[in-house]
């Protein structure tokens, strides 16, 4: 009699070729560089010290939240959040924002870096002010419709 890890052993190499099929596919066929872990290359001191001055940016920006930073923010996610978080943040094809536990910084941090492949990062296309204010806007969609 086998045990279940000797049953699972056959279709976990199965998903293991599959897997790697296809990153050789897309590594060879649309010449895109595929890394594992332990092949990632390490970022520069400058690049670290880039990424840690802008988020010190950011984390500044989003201590001082503005009415007029609000509306900012709620005419930026009106043209590029509420198509897939709603109008008022209430989810669709993209997750509810109208939950407490999201801090302005993790939000931003979000808009910034995008989420996977569910959310294009907006780091090139809008400013840090901009995400800044896009993030105070959407912590105010919790405090505007937790009554409702």
């Amino acid at each position: 009699m086998s045990s279940p890890l000797q049953r699972a052993k056959g279709p976990a190499i199965a998903l293991l070729l599959i897997a790697g099929s296809i990153a050789a596919y897309f590594s060879v066929k649309k010449g895109m560089k595929i890394y594992s872990p332990s092949t990632v290359p390490a970022l520069s001191q400058s690049e670290q010290n880039a990424i840690n001055q802008s988020r010190s940016q950011l984390t500044a920006k989003l201590a001082v939240s503005t009415p007029q930073m609000i509306q900012e923010g709620k005419k930026l996610y009106a043209s590029k959040c509420a198509s897939c978080h709603g109008s008022t943040g209430q989810g669709g094809n993209a997750p509810n924002l109208r939950q407490p536990g999201f801090s302005p910084l993790r939000i931003a941090t979000t808009i910034y870096n995008g989420a996977g492949n569910r959310m294009p990062a907006f780091s090139r296309t809008m400013t840090e002010d901009q995400i800044a204010a896009t993030a105070q806007y959407v912590k105010t969609l919790y405090k505007l419709h937790s009554k409702s």
